[in-house]
């Protein structure tokens, strides 16, 4: 899922693609084992799960989650995580060792 380029190259797409070319990419990709013999964690069912709830709601995702979650809750910035600590950022909960 986290292979932007093999992703756009194979379905002739922009840079970065969609959620909607990941999904496509991703249901023609075979599993790594036949179900219920092996257990790999994936963050696909998060990205499908971002599609429905953009169905349901109306809503682009992130803007749903601003404001259904977040805001009620006093969060007010939310800014997407990544691989590596980026110090000194303020109102960071936690610094990635």
């Amino acid at each position: 899922m986290f292979r932007p380029f093999d992703i756009a190259s194979e379905l002739g797409v922009p840079l970065p693609p969609d959620p909607a070319a990941v999904i496509r990419f991703m249901v023609r990709r075979p599993l790594d084992a036949d179900p219920g013999t092996k257990h790999a964690y994936s963050n696909f069912g998060y990205c499908v799960l971002g599609r429905v709830i953009e169905k349901i709601t109306g809503e682009p995702y992130e803007a749903h989650v601003r404001k259904s979650i977040l805001a009620p809750m006093g969060i007010s910035d939310m800014r997407l995580g990544k691989r590596f600590p980026r110090v000194g950022r303020p109102g960071r909960s936690a610094t990635i060792p």
